[in-house]
């Protein structure tokens, strides 16, 4: 996906400045930080070492990405940067990792995902840059017209005073500290560190390169992290049924069996990502399927949520079990409770606040429920996490923010009213879904035998999946949270129910109905086809037609936007150009010809200017202020998309570097 998503970048430039090296090394970085966990796993069970929190897959994930980040911060330190070790590494995993993978399952299969991983890259590529947020040529849009997203530039101010001065401000008025989640904006600084790229240029090609991958990567591994979790329970069990009676429990346990086997798991994939509800009608109900890549924060901060409630779950099978009967722990188990969760969630509020808040209440539910209390060291890490939080919040929550108590607020701004009544169940569909299905799957069928259920403890997932649900929603119904948000917080709960849904794809999606035998004839049943297939095909079929539609959508607009944006230049050159339509993107290639029209575009020479600040050395930069007075028109009317005016502050620290 990676690489497909480098692709689409480098071609969606050509003409332009174009070089193929900082594109190639966004790949390989993708590269290095996807496989060194699956490979520094392999490893370890090579080893014999005994799965639990510290050597499971999702920790490793996290491992590898603050390694990352840290070397990324020792390059700003000393001046040395060993990313070229990192990107051959990085080629040489991937291919090991690859070859190892396709071997070890059908290779038509592989072949299927290999292809759908190139697809969801070209279809992530439309999405990401198919708005004004980020693009290819964003600082080629910049200087044509000013019709460009202020986010990217208010980010990208913000994570440039981090990298000069090391402080938190977006470098107006000096450099005050910003309470603000800006733990994305660090952690690209340290990428674009290694990757010795301007921030603004990481932000429109590092952050999609390398982080949109680790979304997807990131729910892919929690269902492999839920698997595994099965599978060794399943050993478990079965290793106890056999001393009663050999063979028996031996009967298919879909749920384990490789993940590119399980054409289940990805058909909800599939739904929840591209979807089968047109585009139109799912933003009329508040569902916005490109804000998950739009948001720099959101797409890193889920990932890193997941992967930590993957480790959560290797924790609970490697001791965190035992510790409820009071059994005592080893000391490198006593380390999570007590440093690695409190820390974890800490680092969700710096990535993404939502995501803090609604950890924070789900590590509370489950203390409470599973009366961890009763034990000293759950008691402490409680105290700890709370004291944590609390401070954390104050340093990531912007005042400005908090607006006050409006009800339904999230509707009333982004939902027309008639579409009211179905919000909660569109919204929350994932959660409901899962929760349904899950409660199937235990025969829970009356309140009583809910209750019951509930009682026994065998539904905390179902448990911990109604209360994100709940508590997501409630910010948008309650309070005033600007720019839509709220949706952040009640989003949470489609991914977490989406990866619980995958993992348990092979039971919950069985057939129970039972079936009488119309005929004993064999040779009427091969002829014939169940009724319940024909269905399913013809209830796929629009669906399946909806999904196409839905995933060529931001792609054809990416390229439709391209298209324009070079054409505009053709004609400020004096070019005759072909129309601006995709089929016309071939012609519309001339270096020479776009060249001469970004030369005499009306804000070309500001930006310019400013860019070549960007390059005095850090030490210069650190003690020079910069003053652009309020008289100087053509900086301060960069901005040409409506409302966008009061933003144009941030052009300046976001394109230099200096405050």
């Amino acid at each position: 996906m990676a690489i497909a998503l480098a692709a689409v970048y480098w071609f969606a430039r050509r003409g332009f400045d174009n070089p193929a090296a900082p594109v190639a090394a966004a790949a390989a970085l993708a590269l290095f930080t996807f496989n060194a966990p699956y490979v520094v796993r392999a490893a370890l069970r090579r080893s014999g070492r005994e799965y639990g929190w510290a050597t499971s897959y999702s920790f490793l994930w996290l491992a590898a990405l603050a390694i990352t980040a840290l070397i990324g911060r020792i390059v700003q330190a000393t001046g040395v940067n060993p990313f070229p070790v990192l990107a051959i590494a990085g080629a040489v995993l991937f291919a090991v990792v690859f070859v190892r993978w396709a071997l070890r399952g059908r290779v038509w299969r592989s072949a299927m995902v290999t292809l759908a991983g190139l697809g969801m890259g070209g279809w992530a590529a439309g999405v990401v840059w198919g708005r004004i947020y980020k693009s290819p040529l964003f600082t080629e849009m910049m200087a044509l017209d000013g019709v460009i997203h202020h986010d990217a530039l208010g980010l990208a101010a913000l994570a440039n005073m981090i990298r000069t001065y090391g402080v938190a401000s977006v470098g107006l008025d000096g450099l005050p500290y910003m309470p603000y989640h800006w733990g994305t904006p660090w952690l690209f600084v340290q990428l674009a560190n290694l990757l010795d790229m301007s921030v603004l240029d990481f932000y429109q090609l590092g952050y999609p390169v390398t982080m949109i991958p680790l979304f997807f990567g990131g729910i892919l591994c929690f269902v492999t992290e839920l698997r595994h979790a099965e599978r060794s329970e399943d050993r478990a069990s079965h290793a106890v049924l056999e001393q009663r009676d050999p063979g028996e429990g031996a009967g298919d346990r879909s749920n384990t069996r490789d993940l590119r086997d399980d054409p289940r798991a990805w058909a909800v994939f599939l739904i929840a990502t591209i979807g089968v509800i047109p585009i139109t009608a799912m933003d009329a109900m508040g569902v916005w399927t490109s804000n998950l890549m739009i948001s720099e924060s959101y797409a890193v901060g889920i990932p890193v949520a997941l992967l930590l409630l993957g480790t959560c779950v290797a924790f609970w099978r490697s001791g965190g079990r035992e510790a409820v009967s009071r059994s005592p722990l080893a000391s490198r188990e006593q380390l999570f409770p007590l440093i690695v969760l409190p820390i974890g969630i800490v680092i969700l509020g710096y990535l993404k606040i939502s995501l803090m808040v609604l950890a924070f209440l789900l590590a509370v539910y489950v203390f409470l429920r599973l009366g961890l209390f009763r034990r000293p060291l759950f008691a402490v890490a409680a105290v700890l996490l709370a004291v944590a939080v609390a401070l954390a919040y104050g340093q990531v929550s912007l005042p400005a923010h908090r607006e006050g108590i409006v009800p339904l607020h999230f509707l009333k701004g982004f939902v027309p009213a008639e579409w009211w009544p179905l919000f909660p169940i569109v919204h929350l569909f994932w959660s409901i879904l899962y929760v349904g299905l899950r409660l199937r799957s235990e025969g829970v069928t009356t309140v009583g035998e809910l209750g019951k259920t509930y009682r026994s403890g065998r539904i905390l997932d179902v448990e911990a999946v109604i209360l994100v649900a709940i508590a997501g929603l409630m910010p948008g119904l309650a309070l005033s949270i600007d720019g839509g948000s709220a949706f952040y917080f009640s989003d949470v709960q489609r991914w977490l129910s989406v990866g619980l849904t995958m993992a348990a794809a092979g039971t919950l999606f069985m057939w129970r109905g039972a079936r009488l035998p119309v005929t004993d004839s064999s040779a009427d049943r091969k002829r014939g086809y169940r009724l319940t297939h024909v269905a399913v095909v013809l209830l796929a079929i629009p669906l399946l037609i909806s999904m196409g539609v839905n995933a060529v959508h931001w792609p054809r607009r990416m390229l439709q936007a391209n298209a324009t944006t070079r054409a505009a230049f053709y004609g400020m050159a004096g070019r005759e150009a072909p129309p601006a339509t995709i089929r016309n993107l071939a012609q519309l290639g001339d270096p020479a010809a776009l060249k001469r029209g970004l030369d005499a575009a009306q804000r070309s020479k500001i930006v310019n200017q400013l860019r070549l600040l960007s390059r005095l050395p850090d030490s210069e930069r650190r003690q020079t202020a910069l003053f652009i007075p309020q008289t100087e028109a053509a900086y301060w009317t960069l901005l040409a998309r409506p409302g966008a005016c009061t933003f144009a502050s941030h052009v300046a620290p976001a394109l230099t570097g200096m405050a």
